[in-house]
């Protein structure tokens, strides 16, 4: 509940509060969209590592830091060894693998079992998940490898983000609880996922069959930045995970807005009848606006945490809404949280903020796209942002172009590493189309 409370909060204390996290420890809300940004934009605010540390992977029965989680040289050095995988030049790449693998979902789902009651929250994480895969590893999964890696990779973040960030005392007790030693044995379930992904990889270079494009698994495998081979463990696991449950869940979420408002959908299939295929689709203004919308009111994950280096000033030049608080001084060393779903749904950036209105991203104001943060901002934005994009807009393009959408059944929203809802079900119904 912890991003609905903080909205709770602004309504009736403000943009900018502190919260007392323990007896010994505050933590700063900021819902300024300026602030958060001049906050996430400063290369010199840090990601608090008694917090991120909580999700560090453990490999070999030991916890390894990744990309995620890491801070300082070491996360600068991981970055420049693996940043050129997620290059411009790729997208095409990307978004080939995304077509292919959409198809063969379609085909293997839709297709054969028409009018089938689906949990597109699953299965939209399923597929996210392979074409991670495909796009960064070289590596396509069985459908026991998808299961298993999600069951595996859910328990584990479950115990470490959730339970023991409420119960420091978890950490400790693997021997007494059995929950504890099962979340921690679905990591290394995760870590021996990794090493086939890894013994694959090293097969196709020794039969002369891997890409020839500068793929993650292939930067990571040629990096110095990776001493040991528990490292690149960690690193896999940890991407996929940051990869595949966010984007897939944003795929879903836009459906559901677009089940709920069909003359969007009816807009977008009048615009796009004179383009030829799903690549013209997914590259059109409407769609990226459908997108963008989907992931501004349903923000990817909940809220980010920095460390900042010094006093921020809220009032000062270029730093400043009506709403902030007069000269109000966050202190250096402070931990801030910057929480999404509350900048984003807010009626200061965006009128009429709960409506899925993806006509606002025509021509936006500066302050729209001040208040625009789905991957974070700064030196720590989402490394995989391109490839998310072009899954997204590839999937839900043809999806919502072939398809009508009905929601069976709304269920709950629930917040972990990402905001989804647990137990929504939609049925497809393909429609007769000159679109092709």
């Amino acid at each position: 509940d912890f991003p609905y409370f903080v909205s709770r909060l602004v309504q009736s204390v403000g943009p900018i509060f502190r919260l007392r996290k323990t007896p010994l420890m505050d933590i700063i809300i900021v819902n300024d969209a300026l602030v958060a940004k001049a906050i996430l934009n400063n290369p010199s605010s840090l990601k608090p590592r008694k917090f991120y540390g909580k999700i560090d992977r453990t490999v070999d029965g030991k916890t390894i830091p990744y990309i995620t989680t890491k801070e300082g040289d070491v996360w600068k050095n991981t970055r420049q060894s693996i940043s050129h995988a997620f290059a411009n030049q790729h997208i095409k790449r990307m978004k080939a693998i995304c077509c292919e693998k959409l198809e063969e979902w379609i085909c293997s789902t839709l297709d054969s079992k028409p009018g089938t009651s689906l949990d597109m929250f699953n299965e939209m994480q399923q597929l996210s998940l392979r074409i991670v895969c495909k796009v960064t590893f070289e590596y396509d999964l069985s459908d026991e490898e998808v299961d298993a890696f999600i069951k595996d990779n859910k328990t584990y973040l479950h115990e470490v983000a959730c339970k023991q960030r409420m119960h420091t005392w978890r950490k400790w007790c693997k021997s007494f609880l059995p929950s504890v030693r099962r979340a921690y044995q679905a990591s290394e379930n995760t870590a021996l996922f990794a090493r086939r992904v890894l013994a694959s990889y090293r097969e196709k270079v020794k039969s002369g069959v891997e890409s020839s494009d500068d793929t993650l698994i292939k930067l990571l495998e040629n990096s110095g930045a990776f001493a040991t081979e528990a490292e690149k463990i960690a690193e896999i696991t940890g991407l996929i995970s940051a990869a595949y449950h966010t984007t897939g869940h944003g795929i879903a979420w836009t459906l559901l807005e677009l089940a709920k408002n069909p003359k969007i959908v009816e807009d977008y299939r009048d615009k796009i009848k004179s383009m030829p295929n799903v690549d013209d689709w997914a590259n059109s203004d409407c769609i990226q606006n459908i997108v963008r919308e989907g992931l501004r009111k349903h923000s990817l994950i909940s809220h980010v945490l920095r460390v900042v280096d010094r006093d921020i000033h809220t009032k000062s030049t270029e730093m400043s809404t009506k709403k902030a608080s007069a000269d109000f001084i966050i202190p250096k060393g402070s931990t801030v949280v910057v929480c999404f779903p509350s900048i984003q749904c807010s009626p200061e950036y965006y009128k009429n903020p709960d409506t899925f209105d993806p006509s606002r991203w025509v021509n936006p104001s500066k302050e729209t796209m001040d208040a625009f943060m789905p991957f974070s901002l700064g030196r720590r934005t989402c490394i995989g942002q391109r490839l998310a994009y072009s899954n997204m807009h590839t999937v839900i393009a043809r999806l919502a172009a072939e398809y009508n959408w009905e929601i069976e059944v709304e269920g709950n929203v629930c917040v972990g590493l990402s905001i989804h809802q647990k137990g929504t079900r939609f049925v497809a119904k393909k429609i007769d189309s000159q679109l092709n």
